[in-house]
């Protein structure tokens, strides 16, 4: 008997999106496989349009839909499916997205060779304004010893840094309490970061196995304020973790630097903002800038990240971003960090 795969699909308000993501799923060729639909409190009609769709499917037994009273976000969605998964591995997909027919039985074959933590596949993004479809293929590697991780890489990639299209063991997130803080946007980030440090093997698939749909209305697709509170929260969750990674000086680094290109990142989305006022942007930014690296630590960002990042944006789209430079190349003159 092959292992039992769970696939955990958090649903809210997503009743157009269901029929071709939910036939994703159940059209998978592996078979050995359970199905959780957690119904995070949708005010549509995404429950009747889920049980018409499981109404007559073979795999009708396979599915188990529970709900949520009160909404927790995709974060609570995706702890209640771990707690309630039966299957050996557990596997996450948005409720607007699809995987290929043959995606867990590409991904599962690593697992039964060698016991993963996890395995992840590659991806392609359909831009639906435009129509424009690009596949992300990534380079096949199998980590299989502490010793042999490469945390910076990890961090660094960006399809490796997220949480769908991954088959995970679900003992390795147990065992770790590797779980999503519900209620916020950007839950997904927090997860990762302090997973990537409890990882000590992977491997990766070039396969693309998932379809990733690129929507303007999405969290991250349209910025509110609430975006930016709650990515200042994980920001400063993830400074706070660096305590304990204190006795471990290459995972302290990549995880400061993964902060600090974080920081960035971030502050230049805030400067760019159109719907904050300047005084809230600087607020945010000062907010996001509590980690300062030391200067050897500078150096390692690669020359591509401060071309592509900072520098082009900042001298073609906005005189702050140019401002935002002048205060990070003030931070390069110190020595010290605070942390």
């Amino acid at each position: 008997m092959r292992p039992l795969i769970s696939v955990i699909m958090p649903v809210y308000n997503a009743s157009a999106f269901l029929p071709a993501s939910l036939g994703s799923v159940l059209s998978q060729s592996y078979p050995q496989m359970e199905l959780i639909l957690v119904n995070d409190a949708s005010t549509d009609d995404s429950v009747q349009v889920l049980e018409r769709l499981l109404a007559q499917h073979p795999r009708r037994e396979a599915v188990r839909l529970l709900t949520h009273s009160v909404n927790a976000g995709p974060g609570g969605c995706r702890n209640t499916g771990i707690i309630e998964a039966r299957g050996e591995y557990v596997f996450f997909i948005d409720s607007d997205d699809e995987i290929r027919p043959d995606c867990l039985e590409i991904l599962v074959r690593p697992m039964e060779e060698f016991s993963y933590d996890y395995v992840l596949g590659s991806a392609e993004t359909l831009d639906v304004a435009t129509g424009s479809l690009r596949a992300y293929p990534q380079q096949a590697c199998s980590v299989r010893s502490d010793e042999d991780m490469d945390y910076e890489r990890l961090l660094e990639a960006y399809f490796r840094m997220v949480v769908w299209n991954k088959l995970y063991r679900r003992s390795f997130l147990l065992e770790h309490s590797l779980a999503f803080e519900p209620g916020i946007y950007h839950e997904d980030q927090l997860f990762l970061f302090r997973m990537a440090f409890c990882t000590r093997t992977y491997a990766v698939v070039p396969d693309v196995t998932y379809r990733y749909f690129k929507r303007q209305a999405s969290i991250t697709g349209s910025y509110s304020r609430k975006n930016y509170q709650d990515m200042a929260l994980v920001i400063g969750r993830m400074v706070q973790m660096l305590a304990w990674l204190q006795q471990h000086p290459l995972r302290l680094k990549a995880a400061r630097k993964h902060i600090f290109m974080l920081q960035c990142n971030v502050s230049m989305h805030v400067l760019e903002s159109t719907v904050l006022t300047p005084k809230e942007q600087r607020g945010f930014v000062q907010s996001f800038g509590i980690l300062r690296l030391p200067w050897v630590e500078y150096r390692t960002i690669s020359k591509g990240y401060w071309r592509d990042k900072i520098m082009f944006p900042a001298f073609y789209f906005s005189i702050g971003l140019s401002i935002f430079i002048y205060r990070i190349i003030q931070l390069c003159t110190r020595n010290e960090s605070r942390i």
